[in-house]
């Protein structure tokens, strides 16, 4: 069996989603272990690992995780970067606090992107 048809890389596109959803997963659950406080983060690392296996086995169900990372995932980003940006009173006040808003902006950009994209092909999911 070939690397290709086991993972049903038919479209390398939904691959590099699920490899996005895979890393952002992965930062929010090493986050959560170096802030045990912030615990809100697991459940966007959990949901962030599901939708990275749906994605790549091309499940049907990831359409409702994706939806639910989109909302959640885009919500904590905005908040985030705005509080960010209202505490220091600018985008880059220094290179901590800038190079979390940009990776905020980032982070926002591509969960649009690969949330639109996942939705957009969801006709090409499986049951």
């Amino acid at each position: 069996m070939s690397l290709k048809s086991r993972f049903k890389l038919e479209n390398p596109w939904m691959f590099i989603t699920s490899l996005f959803y895979l890393i952002a997963g992965v930062m929010f659950f090493y986050i959560l272990a170096l802030e045990p406080g912030l615990f809100h983060l697991g459940l966007l690392g959990a949901l962030s690992l599901t939708s990275a296996y749906g994605t790549l086995k091309a499940r049907r169900w990831t359409l409702w995780f994706v939806a639910a990372l989109f909302i959640i995932g885009t919500g904590f980003a905005l908040i985030t970067l705005y509080y960010s940006m209202r505490s220091f009173g600018s985008f880059f006040p220094n290179t901590e606090v800038g190079l979390l808003n940009t990776c905020l902006v980032i982070y926002i950009v591509l969960i649009w992107t690969f949330s639109i994209y996942v939705m957009a092909k969801r006709k090409t999911l499986e049951y």
